[in-house]
């Protein structure tokens, strides 16, 4: 199994971009930030945790994210998947590391690292219209008017969509700036791997997709 990682500011297309390979290609796709809603839902005392930390706009720390993370990780290994796509891992160096040391628990390695780069303005633009469904946790953008869509169009539900508390003004400028701090770092990590490939990710997600390909195509080879 091939191992990508994401990365890329809130808001780059990340989400957009996995879905569409994990579509397309077969791919397994492990969103923290999908998993750690699902431990929020849960109501554990995990989730409790989790949804304070989400809720102040910080990122999660390591020991939680990781404890959230192994188990998709060998779900993923064991349904026999030739792509794994990481969306929100590694988010600081340290977890640069930690994950390496996962990965090798396990005999994978991470291949290549995607980074999508969009400026910061056209960032706070999309997520200050991105809307996600209360039924299914799908993502959508808003109309011109920055109002929510109808209806989903991944489960039908109507009315069913709202914006996320960490896609709120606030927090939406406190996380690019955690991100630039402690996450925009590791492209660099990456490149001095030589593991790092750096799309352009202001075009249309169609021709993103492209490029994503084509690095996933190389690496399969």
């Amino acid at each position: 199994m091939k191992v990508f990682v994401l990365l890329g500011a809130p808001g780059a297309g990340k989400g957009t971009q996995a879905s569409l390979v994990a579509n397309r290609l077969g791919a397994a796709h492990i969103s923290t930030g999908a998993l750690l809603r699902e431990e929020i839902k849960s109501g554990s005392s995990l989730g409790l945790k989790v949804r304070s930390i989400v809720e102040s706009g910080s990122l999660v720390d390591d020991t939680t994210l990781f404890e959230c993370f192994a188990g998709s990780l060998v779900r993923a290994k064991e349904a026999g998947r030739k792509i794994l796509l990481l969306d929100g891992v590694p988010r600081n160096l340290s977890q640069v590391r930690i994950l390496d040391e996962v990965l090798l628990k396990m005999n994978l390695k991470v291949d290549a690292a995607i980074d999508f780069e969009v400026s910061k303005d056209v960032l706070i633009a999309r997520l200050s219209n991105r809307w996600t469904c209360q039924k299914c946790s799908a993502v959508a953008s808003g109309n011109a008017e920055g109002l929510a869509p109808s209806s989903c169009n991944s489960c039908g539900a109507t009315d069913s969509y709202a914006r996320r508390i960490d896609d709120e003004p606030a927090s939406v400028a406190k996380r690019l700036g955690v991100y630039e701090k402690e996450t925009a770092p590791i492209s660099g990590c990456y490149h001095e791997m030589g593991l790092l490939f750096r799309l352009n990710a202001h075009q249309d997600p169609e021709l993103v997709y492209l490029d994503v390909g084509a690095v996933i195509t190389k690496k399969l080879k």
